[in-house]
């Protein structure tokens, strides 16, 4: 049995990655047989996700996993294409991939307007204490990673017109007609939300389309004369105490589990 290794549903689909996303789809066009779990990313050597286990075989990158069932069921997703368009093919999936992608992240996960509508989601349950905190670190991380590949030396400015290069060249490829960038069909999300679920639950949270969102206490620090604050080795301590993953008999733990 094949195991797809990836993220639980979100925003509608069946995850949040689009690598993850793309193994999904691509194995199903090999007319692969496989069930999907959620990735743990320390399991693997190169911590990240997708990854697939089969017949007892770990495999990484979403890449490597098409090649591995391509040769095993003798099977090309390129059938049909000359040498000229394979090679365009993979010019374009490796421009998308490995630059435009890096620009995507930069915008969604630096820019505050971008951030909060969609990877703050990650953290809901990171426990209210520590969600500022760990969201801080992660973005911190995040820019030092795009630094050190190298698309940060470049203005916010700047990424945005190499990013509008890489959608012209697909538009020249696929034809201009086949990608135009349209308004979203609010219209027929109106029309069908009494009998879609999602449709409607899409309606409520519509003015996070319209305006950003940025939750201001300094109302409630006027009236509390401060804000308390929990120190985050007192959170952790706290939490993992309470969750029975910690030795009680610890004097340090004792004092971690206590000091909130």
């Amino acid at each position: 049995m094949t195991t797809l290794f990836g993220w639980g549903p979100m925003f509608a689909t069946r995850g949040p990655s689009p690598f993850v996303l793309k193994t999904d789809i691509q194995l199903q066009m090999l007319g692969v047989a496989f069930d999907r779990r959620m990735a743990d990313l320390d399991a693997v050597k190169k911590h990240k996700a997708p990854y697939v286990e089969d017949e007892g075989e770990i495999i990484e990158d979403s890449t490597f996993i098409r090649w591995r069932f391509e040769r095993k069921l003798e099977r090309d997703l390129d059938a049909g294409l000359s040498e000229a368009e394979r090679g365009q093919a993979w010019a374009l999936e490796r421009m998308l991939e490995d630059r435009l992608n890096m620009i995507m992240l930069a915008e969604r996960w630096l820019e505050d307007r971008n951030f909060f509508k969609g990877p703050a989601q990650f953290f809901a349950r990171v426990p209210e204490a520590m969600r500022a905190q760990v969201m801080e670190e992660v973005r911190t991380g995040m820019r030092a990673m795009m630094e050190r590949h190298g698309i940060l030396r470049h203005s916010r400015g700047e990424r945005l017109q190499l990013a509008a290069k890489d959608i012209e060249a697909v538009a020249r490829v696929v034809g201009d007609d086949e990608l135009k960038l349209k308004r979203f069909p609010w219209a027929a999300i109106y029309a069908l939300s009494p009998f879609v679920t999602m449709f409607r639950e899409m309606i409520e949270m519509r003015y996070l389309w319209r305006r950003p969102l940025r939750l201001d206490n300094a109302k409630l620090v006027a009236f509390l004369g401060g804000e308390p604050r929990t120190e985050l080795d007192a959170a952790i301590g706290a939490t993992l105490a309470a969750m029975g993953c910690l030795d009680g008999s610890d004097p340090a733990v004792g004092m971690l589990a206590t000091a909130a």
